[in-house]
């Protein structure tokens, strides 16, 4: 894909664009990025897509010279190509129009980013660029597991933004977000190669990848403790910092067992949030197929460190070491 930046002499088309931010936040493998393609579903959003961020420096250019959809079809082959079918960690389907992370957009040195004073101006443009290629009059869906714990930076930012918060089992969350650098440290994916120029490096340190395979070997509890420690911090802010928002208002939140139970119901409350009423929301429940989940060596041993460790967002979102898993 082209890096030259085509859009430079387009870029005064943004300065009139604006947009109502509709944010979906929680913790990495807390369920955003299904919530994120339901909510996309309904076609009242313009979203960040994996296009958007492949081919960012010529999103206006493709768009004013009618070449949008010849371009996803070349990034479509090329997925076929490295047979990237899904996105190695899920079992979401990869397509150009997947909603995706802004994350992975906000700086190309560390895949690890939130909302900064030092990248936000690059997040705007990002923001004004989907609208301006899509749908003005839309709201525009954003999501980005980074900023959970970032919330009220992206408020005083943008006071008009809108949260949508899920929550997931800790236990479920730890188990899943181990299992998911376990599988990408094993298998390369084509997708992330692209979308992430920090994780092709990754791929080709052998250092790093022998070292993290070591770590997160399941014998030994110090890759639970660190991603335990990691979650601990960001719910911690999400609990210190969730009453300067109104409920109802400014957010809305729910469980991802709850969306799993009563997907219709659950989708409807939130689109309510968001003024939006859709005719038929049956629909929603093809999304949502639970599996059942065996937790790993590493995090049954550290069970009732993990519950102790984050003992109050357990509370919080009614969890115990009980909660059925899923």
């Amino acid at each position: 894909m082209k890096k030259q930046n085509l859009d430079t002499p387009y870029l005064h088309l943004l300065e009139n664009i604006s947009f109502e931010p509709v944010f979906i936040l929680g913790l990495h493998r807390s369920g955003t990025s299904i919530l994120y393609k339901m909510v996309d579903s309904t076609g009242y959003f313009n979203s960040v897509t994996v296009y958007d961020i492949v081919y960012y420096n010529s999103l206006i250019y493709n768009h004013v010279k009618g070449l949008k959809e010849e371009k996803k079809e070349e990034l479509d082959k090329y997925f076929k190509s490295k047979n990237a079918t899904d996105r190695v960690i899920d079992r979401l389907e990869v397509s150009p129009d997947l909603p995706e992370e802004y994350g992975f957009h906000l700086n190309k040195k560390n895949m690890f980013k939130g909302l900064n004073e030092k990248n936000y101006d690059v997040f705007l443009e990002l923001c004004k660029k989907v609208q301006f290629t899509n749908d003005p009059g839309k709201k525009l869906l954003l999501k980005n597991p980074w900023d959970f714990s970032n919330f009220m930076f992206i408020k005083k930012r943008m006071p008009n933004a809108k949260f949508i918060f899920i929550h997931r089992n800790p236990l479920r969350v730890i188990n899943s977000t181990l299992k998911a650098f376990r599988t990408v440290l094993k298998k390369r994916s084509g997708y992330y190669d692209l979308i992430s120029p920090d994780a092709k490096k990754l791929y080709e340190n052998p250092i790093i990848i022998n070292g993290g395979k070591l770590l997160l070997y399941q014998n030994l509890p110090i890759a639970v403790m660190i991603v335990v420690e990691h979650f601990r911090k960001a719910t911690r802010y999400f609990l210190n910092n969730i009453h300067r928002l109104q409920e109802g208002v400014d957010f809305v939140e729910i469980r991802y067992e709850d969306l799993c139970r009563e997907p219709v119901k659950n989708m409807e409350r939130i689109l309510e949030f968001l003024h939006i009423k859709i005719d038929d929301a049956e629909y929603f429940s093809k999304f949502v197929k639970p599996r059942k989940l065996i937790l790993s060596k590493d995090v049954e041993m550290m069970k009732k460190y993990i519950y102790t460790r984050m003992k109050r967002y357990f509370s919080y979102c009614g969890y115990n070491l009980d909660t059925p898993l899923f």
